[in-house]
């Protein structure tokens, strides 16, 4: 369950990003923040991660939270394997790299990958952390159509009961992988 409510932040320049934003979502859903660029998205599940500190209101988050970010944040000199393995057993890692493609590139650093592979190990490593709350920020940039689809009905069904806070642009994202989404204005 996440409950957030009255939230507010300013940058330390004074420009405020959010401002009284309050929302509930529970176990199950798939809830997509959309906005324009620089509207706040990343911003909101930065402060539910707790890696940014609210000017005001409340966030209560129950459980474990995981998140994968906009940029890969890999480590450059750990193998795709090594990466996942930081979150989880090497088995559990070397099922969530194989589920998303990426079978036989387990020995391969990040500088070797392309960037929709290293999206894929980001990924894996995010959900292999197995958080009651998977907070994804344009999650499905760089990945062809095809492997897209695949990796969000994975990531659907194994999060089923648990809840997905994402981003994105992707009107089709949206329309296939959210179960309500949230107009940042």
């Amino acid at each position: 369950m996440l409950n957030v409510s009255n939230l507010s932040f300013s940058f330390d320049n004074g420009e405020r990003v959010i401002r009284d934003m309050s929302f509930t979502a529970g176990k199950g859903e798939r809830l997509c923040l959309s906005a324009a660029s620089g509207e706040g998205k990343t911003t909101v599940l930065k402060l539910i991660a707790g890696l940014l500190t609210a000017e005001s209101g409340k966030i209560e988050a129950s459980g474990k939270v995981g998140m994968s970010f906009q940029s890969d944040a890999l480590f450059p000199w750990q193998t795709a394997l090594q990466n996942v393995k930081n979150v989880c057993e090497e088995k559990t890692a070397a099922y969530w790299l194989d589920a998303f493609g990426l079978g036989s590139d387990f020995d391969k650093k990040p500088g070797e990958l392309s960037g929709g592979m290293r999206r894929r190990v980001s990924l894996a490593r995010a959900v292999a952390f197995e958080p009651d709350i998977l907070l994804l920020d344009e999650p499905f940039n760089g990945l062809d159509s095809e492997c897209k689809e695949k990796i969000m009905a994975l990531i659907a069904g194994h999060f089923s009961s648990r809840l997905i806070v994402f981003t994105t642009h992707d009107k089709s994202e949206q329309d296939s992988f959210a179960t309500r989404v949230i107009e940042l204005s």
